[in-house]
């Protein structure tokens, strides 16, 4: 199959990708609670050494319940042998791929999607289970809840590779912890046979054909991402050349359009820093679970449902979580990912500390503006340093942030480390150097490691290049340290 022409997501001026990226081209067709799968993947080899063994992640089972079956597996004129698990097909190929040419794998699978237990549009149940411990697993991402279907990975994904290699899988599969999976942009073209009458909605340039199937195509994004709603709507506006959308069941109408202005708001803000490099964003209203506010992807956000229902009678916020802030902090925080891990990518089960840390910071900044500096302060301590304040009171150590998702204890310390704690990093450069130095620091690394990933040592040295003075020192004490009670 040729390679995928023409530039359908990607907006005029964006940075150019990589050469060698990988190709999807599949169809997806609802069957009920289960989705099945055809499709091919194209893997340029960008390497220097032939390439016998190349491995595919099935991203929808970190929670350690099997959701996607494959049932066929053929490389095009190559003989193959699988070694398969619940996770992970390791394809052992011959005679090998030489450097400069193309590997070709054919796939027919299934996914099961999941149904989400009671409480998933909750806050106050969402809230206590996060604050319990119990976050992580897949967040619903491949499930059924209250009107809204998403199926997020839902075939069988090449593994992220950096510098010709591919990246280590890490998984906990008696506690997850963190994001279920990281890529590198990709390029796509997805066929989705939804159920008739159904809204649907991926991260990609979506046309609806005369037979009623959606396709979707693009460039750029490291995952795909669909959402099926029995009854949608929509609003949209224009953010210079950006079709924004928000997507919600009907009934969260007002919410919807609350989210709207969160995310154009958000996406003025945050091209300070880069421009952004899709002609779509969009926002989608999503039956997530185990406390997660919101999933990203490159070119669509998730938020959850429990952030657009009224705020039950009772519930215990008051000043500390109003479910307003929540919901415009979260989206602010997925927009703010569409440059970290968007434009620059992140090993987001050896390196998490590189974009989450990032977005809450970020975030923080875009709901800041104008805000009378306590005012200012008192949200970064509400919706940041709280995290950690939280994981203290309730039992979890101080310790490094800046460490792989399997050395987390639970996700109680992952949350509050890594989401409470890093991010004073980038309020202690704000504090020290003013805003405007580490936005020109920021602006500068993402302009020099943009497409590329990166950890968290290089990150800081690429601020230090853009100008931000004292960033490695800073990451010694709040990302490499245990300071945090200080």
């Amino acid at each position: 199959m040729p390679p995928l022409l023409g530039t359908f997501l990607l907006r005029d001026g964006a940075p150019p990708l990589p050469d060698g990226l990988p190709q999807y081209t599949f169809t997806l067709s609802w069957a009920g609670d289960d989705v099945r799968g055809e499709g091919t993947v194209r893997v340029p080899h960008t390497g220097t050494e032939p390439l016998s063994e190349v491995s595919f992640l099935l991203h929808g089972n970190d929670s350690g319940l099997p959701t996607t079956t494959v049932q066929r597996v053929e490389v095009e004129a190559r003989e193959v042998r699988v070694d398969a698990d619940a996770r992970e097909l390791l394809l052992h190929v011959s005679p090998p791929v030489l450097p400069g040419e193309t590997l070709e794998v054919a796939f027919t699978w299934k996914v099961a999607l999941r149904r989400q237990p009671a409480g998933t549009d909750d806050l106050l149940v969402q809230g206590l289970l996060q604050l319990g411990g119990q976050g992580g697993g897949d967040h619903g991402l491949q499930a059924v809840g209250d009107g809204i279907t998403v199926l997020a990975g839902g075939f069988p994904m090449l593994a992220p590779r950096v510098e010709g290699r591919f990246a280590p899988r890490m998984v906990r599969p008696d506690a997850p912890i963190g994001d279920g999976s990281w890529n590198v942009p990709a390029r796509w073209d997805v066929t989705v046979v939804a159920p008739p009458g159904a809204g649907v909605v991926t991260n990609l340039v979506d046309s609806v054909g005369v037979d009623g199937r959606l396709r979707a195509r693009g460039e750029g994004p490291w995952d795909f991402v669909v959402t099926v709603y029995d009854d949608p709507v929509t609003v949209s506006r224009d953010v210079g050349g950006v079709t924004v959308r928000s997507w919600a069941r009907r009934g969260d109408e007002a919410a919807a359009s609350a989210v709207l202005d969160e995310a154009c708001h958000a996406l003025r803000f945050l091209e300070r820093y880069g421009r952004y490099p899709y002609r779509e964003l969009d926002l989608a209203e999503a039956a997530l679970s185990g406390g997660a506010g919101g999933v990203e992807f490159g070119g669509l956000a998730l938020v959850a449902s429990f952030l657009y229902a009224p705020t039950p009678s009772g519930l215990p916020v008051g000043g500390i979580a109003d479910p307003a802030e929540m919901r415009a902090f979260v989206v602010a925080h997925e927009v703010a990912h569409q440059w970290s891990p968007g434009l620059v990518g992140a090993d987001a089960w050896a390196s998490p500390i590189v974009d989450e840390p990032l977005a809450q910071y970020l975030a923080w900044r875009v709901l800041a503006g104008g805000r009378p500096a306590a005012e200012a302060d008192a949200l970064f301590y509400r919706q940041v340093t709280l995290g950690y304040a939280a994981m203290r009171l309730l039992g979890g150590d101080d310790g490094v942030a800046a460490r792989e998702t399997t050395a987390f204890p639970n996700p109680l310390t992952y949350g509050g480390l890594v989401y409470g704690k890093a991010p004073h990093l980038y309020r202690a450069l704000h504090e020290r150097l003013g805003p405007d130095t580490v936005d020109r620091a920021l602006a500068a690394a993402f302009s020099e490691r943009t497409w590329t990933v990166v950890d968290g040592r290089s990150w800081l040295a690429s601020l230090e290049r853009g100008g931000a003075g004292g960033a490695v020192a800073e990451g010694e004490r709040w990302w490499f340290g245990a300071t945090g009670d200080v």
